[in-house]
This record gives C-alpha cells, sequence and structure tokens, in this order.
C-alpha cells in the first residue's frame, strides 16, 4: 500500500509538470465518458431498469390477436377478459384497465379545471402489482357491497397530491367534480414513482362482473396479468390458446379468428424506442474508444520520451513491476479526473438529451444519477485504464538499458510506431462508420422533408379542445344527448369563424400527424357473404380503415383536393329526430381517400358504393360513398397513408375532444390570442388545450428523426474532432523524433515538398486503411439503422463515399500542420543536436 501511494504522488508530480498533455488526456477522457454517462443515463432508465413492482419479471400484459384482421395487439373484450379469469390457472391474478378520453379527464379544482391523466382499472391492480398507499386505502372489491348514496371513488397519485391538494393530509375523503358534473370521492394516495399505466396519476374503479351479449364484441380494455407459483410465460400462452379456441367454439360471433397474445410487462411499452436508443449506446461507445485511443497516443509518445529515465531506474535496480505500476497509476490517475469530469458533463448532457428527446419516450422522468449509472462511469474509467494505460506501461516495462542511455534515445521503436499507427487506423474506421450512420440519417431527414404531406400547412392552425362530459353529454329525459352535443360543436365552429382574420373553419376528431388515429373494420355491401352487418364470411372482405369525423370545411381549410365527387353539405345533414332514434330512416354518407379507392375498389369508380361501418350503428352503419380526395400522410410521415374514411360530423355527434382547423394569414400568436378570447366567450366550460401552427404540427412528428439526426450527427462530429486531434498529435510527434533525421534529408538536398511528402505518406497511410476497416464495418453496422431510415437504403453510396472523403480532408489538413512544420527544420540545428 506505501509503495502504491509512493507511485501514486510520484504520478501526480509528473503530470504536474506536463499540464498540457494531463489537460487534454482528461478532456479527451471526459467527452468519452461524459457522452456514454448521459446516453447510458436515459437507456437505463427507458430500457434496463427493473419496474417498480415486487417480482416484475412475473407481470405480462395481455392483448387478443386476430391476424386476418392484421391485429396484432388488439383491446379486449369484457366476455373474453372474465372467461380467461375465470379459467385460467396459469395466471395467479388478471387485471384489466382503460383509459377513455386518452386519459384525460377534466377535474375541477377550486376555480380552475385541470387536466388529470386518469385510468379505470380493476380494483385488484394494486393488490396484484403489491403496492400499497401511502395513505388512504384503494377500492372496494368486486363482490363488496357498495354503501347507499357512496360516491364514485378515485386514488391519486403522489405528483397530483403534492400540485393539486398541496400534500395535506384531509385529502381524503374529499369531493371533487370530474367532467363537470360526476362528485367523486378521494380514497388514497399512491407512493412517488407509481404511473401505472402509461403515466396516469389518477385512477378509478373498473368493477367487471357481468357480461351482456355486446360486451363480447366490443374490444375496449387491456389486460395484465400475474403468473401463478411455479407457471411460466409460455405455460401461460399455451393455456389460453387453448382458451381462445374454447371461446371460438362456444362464441362464434365474437371470438371466432381471435386468440390471446401475452407479453412481459418489462419492455412492453419501449419496443419503438429500443431500436435509436441501442443506436445511441453504441455511438457514444465509439466516441469512448477514440478518446481512449488518443490518450493511449498521448502516453505511448510519453513512454517514448522517457525511454532513458525508464532505462536509468531499471540500470538503479527498478523491477519490471514497479515500471508497469507506474504508468498505470499515472493513467489512473487522468482516467480518475476524466470520471469526475465526464460525470459533471455527463448530468447536463443527460437534462439535453431529456430536452431533445421526443415526448412518447416512456420513463424519461426518471432520468438522473442513480447507482447503476454511477456504477456504468466507474466501469468506463476502469476501461479505460486498461485500453490507454496498459499497453504504454508494457512497453514502458520492455526498457532496454543500453539502447535507452545512448543519445538518440528519444527514437521511436518501430513496434512503437505499428502500435500507434493500428491506434490511429482504429480510430479513423469508428469514425467513417459513425459519418456514415449520420449522414444516413441526414439523407433520411432530409427526405422525410421533402415528403408531399398531401395537405397544406402555410397560415393554417390547430386548435386541440376538450369538452366537460357533463356539458355536452345530457339530455332531458326520454331523449339522447347527441343533439346537444352537436349543438355544441356547431356553435363552436360558429364562434370561431366569427373571429377577425379567420378564414375558413374545420372541425376533426385529431389532426393529420397526430396521434390517436382510429381503425376499424368495414367491408362492401356487396362483398360475398356479407348480408347487413352480417360480415363477409372471408377475412380478404373484411377490410380495415382509419375513421375521422370531419366537418365541409375540414378539406378546403387543408387544401385537400377531390379526385372524384363532392364535398359534404348541409342536405347530409341528420335531424334531431334522427340523431335520438337509431332506427328512423336516414342516408348516412361518406368519403374516402385515394388509398381507400385504389386497394379496395381496384379498377372502379367507388362514388356510389355502399360501405357497412359497423361500429357506427348508432348514427347509421351502411354509408354510400359521395366522394374521394387525394391521400394525406395521417399517421406518420414515413408512413404511406392508410386507406380512410371520412364520416360527415353532421352525422356524428358526440366529439368530446373536437380539434379545429383554422385558416388565417395573421400572425400565428395574434391569431391564437384571439381564439382563446372567443372560445372563452363562447362557453367558459370548453377547456382549450393547446393551439399551435400546423408547422409545429409537422415538426412534432418529425421528433424522432430529428432526435436521432442531432445526436449521432453530433457524436461523429466530437469523433471526427478527436481523430483529427489524434492524427495531428500522432504527426506533431512524429515530427519531433525525427527532426534528426529530416535534418540529414534536407542537409542532403531533400526540397520542402518532399519532407511534406514524407510526412503526409506517414500520416494518410494508417488513415486510409483505418477508412477502409470502416467502410468494410459500416456495411455491417449500418444495417442495424434501417428502421430508422427512410427513402435510402443501408448500403447508400452516397453516404459511403462522403464519409470517407470528409475524414479525408479533415485528416489532411490535420497532417499538414505537422509537416509544414517539418519543412522548417534547419538542418544545421538538427545535425547538432545531441
Amino acid at each position: 500500500m506505501a509503495a502504491m501511494l509512493r507511485d501514486l504522488i510520484f504520478a501526480v508530480r509528473t503530470l504536474r509538470r506536463a499540464p498540457g498533455f494531463a489537460v487534454s488526456a482528461i478532456l479527451a477522457l471526459a467527452l468519452g465518458i461524459g457522452a456514454n454517462t448521459a446516453v447510458f443515463s436515459v437507456v437505463y432508465a427507458v430500457l434496463l431498469a427493473p419496474l417498480p413492482y415486487d417480482s416484475p419479471e412475473r407481470l405480462v400484459r395481455l392483448y387478443e390477436s386476430n391476424r386476418s384482421e392484421g391485429v396484432e395487439r388488439g383491446e379486449v373484450s369484457t366476455g373474453t377478459f372474465m372467461d380467461w379469469r375465470a379459467r385460467s390457472r396459469t395466471l395467479e391474478t388478471i387485471c384489466a384497465y382503460a383509459t377513455p378520453f386518452g386519459g384525460e379527464t377534466l377535474w375541477t379544482l377550486g376555480d380552475k379545471v385541470q387536466v388529470v391523466k386518469a385510468s379505470a382499472v380493476s380494483p385488484a391492480l394494486f393488490a396484484m402489482l403489491h403496492v400499497s398507499p401511502v395513505l388512504g386505502r384503494t377500492f372496494r372489491g368486486e363482490q363488496d357491497p357498495v354503501p347507499a348514496g357512496a360516491l364514485g371513488q378515485f386514488v391519486i397519485g403522489y405528483g397530483l397530491w403534492q400540485r393539486a391538494f398541496g400534500g395535506t393530509a384531509d385529502v381524503i375523503g374529499r369531493t371533487v367534480m370530474i367532467e363537470g358534473r360526476l362528485p367523486r370521492e378521494i380514497v388514497g394516495v399512491m407512493p412517488r414513482g407509481f404511473a401505472f399505466p402509461d403515466g396516469s396519476e389518477a385512477w378509478t374503479s373498473l368493477p367487471l362482473s357481468t357480461v351482456a351479449p355486446a360486451a363480447r364484441r366490443a374490444r375496449t380494455f387491456l389486460g395484465i396479468a400475474r403468473l401463478a407459483p411455479h407457471a411460466t410465460i409460455d405455460d401461460v400462452r399455451r393455456e389460453l390458446d387453448g382458451i381462445s379456441a374454447q371461446l371460438a367454439s362456444e362464441q362464434p360471433a365474437s371470438n371466432a379468428g381471435w386468440t390471446a397474445r401475452v407479453e412481459p410487462l418489462a419492455g412492453s411499452d419501449t419496443a419503438s424506442t429500443r431500436p435509436a436508443l441501442i443506436a445511441l449506446m453504441a455511438a457514444v461507445a465509439g466516441v469512448l474508444l477514440i478518446g481512449c485511443a488518443n490518450v493511449a497516443n498521448l502516453l505511448f509518445a510519453r513512454a517514448t520520451a522517457r525511454r532513458r529515465e525508464m532505462a536509468v531506474r531499471v540500470a538503479l535496480g527498478a523491477g519490471v513491476s514497479r515500471l508497469i505500476r507506474q504508468c498505470l497509476a499515472e493513467a489512473a490517475l487522468l482516467c480518475v479526473a476524466g470520471v469526475a469530469a465526464g460525470l459533471v458533463l455527463g448530468q447536463w448532457l443527460a437534462g439535453v438529451l431529456v430536452r431533445l428527446a421526443p415526448p412518447d419516450i416512456p420513463r424519461l422522468a426518471n432520468v438522473g444519477m442513480s447507482g447503476a449509472v454511477l456504477l456504468f462511469a466507474i466501469a468506463a474509467g476502469v476501461l479505460s485504464v486498461g485500453l490507454t494505460g496498459l499497453a504504454p506501461a508494457l512497453q514502458a516495462a520492455r526498457a532496454d538499458v543500453h539502447g535507452g542511455l545512448r543519445p538518440d534515445a528519444r527514437a521511436a521503436t518501430p513496434r512503437g510506431a505499428r502500435l500507434r499507427r493500428r491506434l490511429l487506423a482504429g480510430e479513423v474506421a469508428i469514425v467513417v462508420v459513425l459519418l456514415t450512420g449520420a449522414l444516413l440519417l441526414v439523407r433520411t431527414f432530409v427526405n422525410l422533408r421533402r415528403v408531399d404531406l398531401g395537405f397544406e400547412t402555410e397560415h393554417v392552425i390547430e386548435v386541440e379542445t376538450r369538452w366537460p362530459v357533463g356539458r355536452v353529454l345530457r339530455a332531458a329525459p326520454g331523449t339522447r344527448p347527441w343533439a346537444n352535443a352537436r349543438r355544441a360543436d356547431d356553435g363552436l365552429l360558429a364562434a370561431v369563424g366569427e373571429v377577425a382574420g379567420v378564414e375558413a373553419v374545420g372541425i376533426m376528431t385529431d389532426a393529420p400527424l397526430t396521434p390517436g388515429s382510429f381503425d376499424a373494420t368495414v367491408w362492401r355491401a356487396d362483398a360475398p357473404g356479407a348480408s347487413g352487418l352480417t360480415p363477409p364470411g372471408e377475412s380478404r372482405y373484411r377490410l380495415s380503415a382509419d375513421i375521422a369525423i370531419v366537418s365541409e370545411g375540414y378539406f378546403p381549410v387543408l387544401d385537400i383536393p377531390f379526385l372524384r365527387g363532392r364535398n359534404f353539405t348541409s342536405a347530409d345533414r341528420l335531424s334531431d329526430a334522427q340523431l335520438n332514434d337509431s332506427t328512423l330512416p336516414r342516408s348516412a354518407v361518406a368519403i374516402v381517400n385515394a388509398a381507400f379507392a385504389s386497394r379496395y375498389f381496384p379498377g372502379e369508380d367507388p362514388v356510389g358504393h355502399t360501405i357497412i361501418v359497423p361500429d357506427d350503428q348508432q348514427f347509421g352503419w351502411s354509408k354510400t360513398i359521395i366522394g374521394v380526395v387525394a391521400d394525406v400522410r395521417g399517421r406518420a410521415i414515413g408512413e404511406a397513408p392508410a386507406p380512410t374514411l371520412f364520416i360527415p360530423h353532421a352525422q356524428h355527434a358526440g366529439l368530446i375532444r373536437p380539434s379545429l382547423v383554422v385558416r388565417s394569414a395573421l400572425p400565428p400568436e395574434a391569431i391564437a390570442r384571439a381564439i382563446r378570447e372567443r372560445i372563452t366567450a363562447y362557453d367558459p366550460t370548453l377547456f382549450v388545450q393547446r393551439i399551435r401552427p400546423m408547422h409545429d404540427v409537422v415538426s412534432g412528428a418529425l421528433s424522432w428523426p430529428r432526435f436521432n439526426l442531432v445526436l449521432l450527427t453530433a457524436f461523429a462530429l466530437v469523433a471526427l474532432a478527436l481523430s483529427a486531434v489524434g492524427i495531428y498529435g500522432v504527426l506533431a510527434y512524429l515530427v519531433t523524433q525525427r527532426t534528426r533525421e529530416i535534418g540529414i534529408r534536407m542537409a542532403l538536398g531533400a526540397r520542402a515538398a518532399d519532407v511534406v511528402r514524407l510526412v503526409l505518406r506517414e500520416g494518410m497511410m494508417p488513415v486510409a486503411a483505418g477508412a477502409a476497416a470502416g467502410l468494410a464495418t459500416g456495411v455491417l453496422m449500418t444495417r442495424a439503422l434501417r428502421t430508422l431510415l427512410f427513402g435510402v437504403s443501408p448500403l447508400d453510396p452516397v453516404s459511403f463515399v462522403a464519409a470517407p472523403a470528409v475524414l479525408a480532408a479533415v485528416a489532411l489538413l490535420a497532417c499538414y500542420l505537422p509537416a509544414r512544420r517539418a519543412t522548417r527544420v534547419d538542418p544545421l540545428i538538427a545535425l547538432r543536436e545531441d
């Protein structure tokens, strides 16, 4: 221990005498370790951290799947859920949950209305997850009697308790007004960090004890379960497959073709984020390797420059182990300082990553310093010690006593020169791979920006609103609420249309490129085997389509052209009586997009044909197609337009979350302020969630490609800069070590151009070798980016040519500076040295 302490003290003194070297090495390591720590903190929080439940590996998600209808992870019907619960023996507990209205509920707290993300869950959910409230209790059991006059109950999350109720204990028993008409009692507060499912901060009870016939067809829930003791997930899959087969036989109308899908809970919500995060982790690992290679080259240079010192120490009796320990002590000090600086840098970079990250990445709130992140940084530091210190230490241990004491002992050994060239070539190979990946993402982003969206974004504003359920879904005794709901939306359209500067306005369920699209199974009325609501016998005649509810103003506001047929008109409007009584005759209509027409009416004109929409039995399930509009990128910019069926708002009332598209030439800030004021004046209970230009909607749809592009390009540029510094450092050291040789060459008649060619050849040979290796590696590595690319092949020739070309230009500059310095060597001074 005393000897080790002496080595550390000596290492500190040695590094203090070379501050430039120490700062350069620490900075290179800090960049690599800091970037790795930042990305790992995100990867750990999103992908690796264990779920905050007891034995999370025994929790599974349950879906219903129907391959013939293209449903892989579908929701579960009440009937199927209850049959699973009654018949399964491999599942200890099964719970259902749902997030109505996208999980958004309106809570009146004092004189303010807040949007609270709430879920309806089985009463047994909390017990199944082994999570207890920090205050109060959870729900009554499904079989427990409900006291007369008891209110519905809510359990709230810790964050909502602190934010809305000040964290006071008297929150238990308080009554809150939900959706403008539903008083609910708060009975419990869950612990900090509990937010299942999907970031929920409030929960209401979802008891399921009876099954109506319709409850077997409507699939509206998701399932979660805990494995029974000694059961495996394969056991569950086999058992539920058998139960599904039984149900298909017993209940063919609702269960034929449907099977169970079972997946581990861990990772089930991060599948879409995994490829991008793993790619970023690989990229920053490359940055760390380049930093380590740079430091190793610096240590090699120091070890070579100190050959005489090492030879003297060996001549005085120092052992090989002592020399190795001394070199490793210096490397360890540099790495400790690099880890410390990297942790500080990593904390800051992690915050930047969270701000840049797309909002749909789960568990971003958990990103931060933790024990696992600290251990990762320490492990990176230990790895850096090995990568940077071991080889120079072994070179120092091979110190030649007789050769090291000669006057020319500063000259580099051939073995050391070869190793430095290999390190340089390795740096270059990593940089070429990173640059190639970055260029592929640049081309992807450019291609996405060039996609014809099918709609106009200039001078268009999107307005997202939310009605309290109690405001629109109310009706006089014996009537339905739909007429009242439609009048509320009609009044909203008229109010916004009256705002000065508004040229046109339309209503819709969701704007293009925003989440929330609803898809349904439909079929042609003339499909073989179809009769009214009875679907065709063959699955190929059951069609999948996105359903959108829009007003006639939607298409002109977004400048979506009609290819055939006409727009909706006032003549298509259902009367109040028809809205209230679904049995009254009506002429239901619909508009389809070009994708729908080409896929489901190949070679035909769909106008005049009838489509059956079984999910719209309240307002008219048999719809005549009256028009065809051009395709719009609705789900994602990089995804081909899906077949879409547009239903007129005048025939489908009851939008709880109506969105508006507004055309105005006024500045976005001014028109947004005027619209917000007008909506408040029209109905103060209507909650305005967001007003933004359509340009921002498109920008949000590009958040993932932008995130990938910015980060991978940033890491590639850092790697390029580090490699340029490495090339310069190696060449500058080479010129210093070969000053005598260069002087002799110039004394014998070598010209400056000859010296420049000599130095450039020394520098560019490992660069060329590394570029070739990088291209070969890139052919294999870039295939992993396939899911992140759009409109470009993983083997894109432009990227594979441009990456080494950029590197070659930077490398030439890094080589030229030492080469130019070499031409200034004075032969007389060089020959007089030593």
